[in-house]
């Protein structure tokens, strides 16, 4: 994670509280002292309700370093704030970053509403179709790639431009199903024992009809041992039972956890690019460590996120984990912060072990569901709301060389081979 002077971390906080105006005091009284921080530099060019204060500060920063992404795409962005039009490789760039296709492509995309089946493109031309129809779907459709075309039409006449060929898209690998395999695994379990149960049941129930019926025609009665035997079978059915309530809760909370994990890859794949790779569900070579949820690797270091989606209320203080329970605050019985901060150790040593010496794997909780309530936590937790902010971060974080990058992601590729 990024590491921040505690002036930059206060004028951050009081970002995420809507205090702008005091977050813009506190970062311009930090940038008296120290007037070359392009940190802070940053972040008043992202807060500051000032258009010519914004343009200023992001100017200086890229003037500052001229390689930086972050400085570079803030200069776009300020310079739209402020009314100003970029020169027209500056907008190519920008559309091209937020919307990852180009014109022909957009216009190449089918449109399948009301029986039109015609690619976008020719729909526009010959009238079938107008602007409007565009907006519509960019709020209404529900294919993503519908969304991406009329949002890349709709912004290409908006600046004026054609967008670039559009950076290569996030490397998404998966490294094993094993979430899946164990959700099939419950559900199995599940319904075995709950055939088994209902089995037992449906043959306690047959038994007890035959011996009220008896006992009422001739007086028969169930000897003393039957009746153990019968109590035992009722037991043993209600735990058969209560057993596979237990999968059906397990499998529901892998369930959970991968729709989590999707949501979380979602918002990845929508703010980086090419130069990063994400490992998702990275199982390590010797099967006994378990799984990563999520391996980033890039420009900005090496993260390993464990992802949570639990329903309820939970909370983080320090280094506690508890979850809400019956009006009652208990202990989580797996410690998503020690499994981040193992994660990130065994990642860092087989890398190194590998030959590839990255210094530092970065140990995040990414909270994807549920409401969940923080105060100093020990290890860094993103919620999925604030995601977008923290790439910020990622952006900004501690660079690795495009070798050792490169070195890293091929060690963990023929892992992931080998593993196969």
């Amino acid at each position: 994670m990024v590491k921040y002077p505690p002036e930059i971390n206060a004028a951050i906080q009081l970002k995420k509280e809507g205090k702008f105006h005091e977050s813009c005091d506190c970062l311009r009284s930090f940038l008296t002292k120290q007037p070359a921080n392009i940190d802070a530099l940053l972040w008043l060019a992202r807060v500051s309700p000032d258009p010519q204060e914004s343009v200023s500060a992001a100017e200086l920063a890229l003037k500052l370093d001229p390689t930086n992404e972050v400085a570079q795409r803030a200069v776009i962005a300020v310079r739209e704030r402020e009314d100003k039009r970029p020169d027209e490789a500056e907008l190519q760039a920008a559309v091209a970053t937020s919307i990852g296709m180009t014109l022909a492509q957009a216009r190449s995309v089918n449109w399948p509403f009301r029986g039109i089946n015609c690619p976008i493109g020719e729909a526009l031309d010959d009238g079938t179709i107008t602007l409007r129809d565009l907006w519509w779907a960019v709020e209404n459709a529900h294919n993503s790639r519908i969304r991406e075309a009329a949002k890349t039409i709709l912004l290409t006449q908006l600046v004026g431009v054609e967008p670039k060929e559009p950076p290569p898209p996030l490397r998404v690998i998966i490294g094993s199903r094993y979430s899946e395999a164990q959700e099939r695994r419950s559900l199995i379990f599940f319904g075995l024992a709950s055939g088994i149960g209902l089995t037992l049941m449906i043959l306690l129930g047959t038994i007890l009809a035959i011996t009220v019926t008896r006992r009422v025609e001739n007086g028969w009665r169930l000897p003393a041992w039957g009746m153990l035997v019968l109590y035992g079978a009722v037991a043993v059915a209600f735990i058969i039972m209560r057993w596979s309530d237990s999968f059906a809760n397990l499998a529901d909370q892998y369930r959970s956890g991968r729709w989590g994990e999707e949501r979380v890859v979602d918002q990845l794949r929508f703010s980086l690019d090419g130069h990063w790779t994400l490992y998702r569900n990275f199982e390590w070579p010797n099967r006994r460590w378990g799984d990563i949820d999520l391996a980033l690797v890039g420009p900005g270091g090496i993260w390993a996120m464990e992802v949570k989606a639990y329903s309820g209320q939970s909370r983080n203080v320090g280094d506690q984990w508890e979850r809400k329970r019956r009006q009652r605050w208990r202990k989580m019985t797996k410690h998503p912060g020690k499994q981040a901060r193992l994660n990130a150790s065994r990642l860092n040593k087989y890398l190194q072990g590998h030959n590839v010496d990255v210094g530092w794997v970065q140990p995040v909780v990414v909270w994807a569901e549920g409401n969940l309530i923080v105060d100093d936590p020990a290890v860094p937790v993103w919620t999925l709301e604030d995601l977008p902010d923290h790439i910020e971060e990622i952006w900004q974080s501690r660079s690795l060389s495009q070798e050792t990058a490169e070195k890293a992601v091929e060690v963990l590729n023929t892992a992931i081979e080998n593993l196969a």
